[in-house]
């Protein structure tokens, strides 16, 4: 499906082109057998993820790498999506992301 260029999309057009990336994600998550889909977000976008099924890890600390590659600590921004495995099933305590998200 050919995307509308960002200046002629409505908000409406936005949303559903949201929740179709965000289906195509959790289908792939799947097809991979996945046990979790894992990323970080602003808390600005945070809602966003949380409509498609993402739970916010605000007791989970993670631990990361800037684009710079300074390391950055304490960030609560974790998203979790279970796909395979259930939520209560996720480890407790920090996360160590050793690394940059593709």
């Amino acid at each position: 499906m050919p995307l509308p260029h960002p200046s002629r999309t409505t908000t409406t057009q936005a949303v559903v082109l949201g929740a179709a990336l965000m289906e195509t994600v959790a289908a792939t998550l799947h097809s991979l057998g996945l046990p979790y889909g894992f990323l970080t977000c602003d808390s600005d976008v945070r809602p966003f993820y949380q409509r498609s099924g993402w739970t916010h890890l605000a007791e989970h600390p993670v631990r990361s790498i800037r684009v710079d590659h300074a390391p950055e600590v304490d960030r609560r921004n974790g998203m979790l999506l279970p796909v395979h495995g259930a939520l209560a099933d996720w480890p407790s305590g920090p996360i160590e992301r050793n690394g940059q998200e593709i």
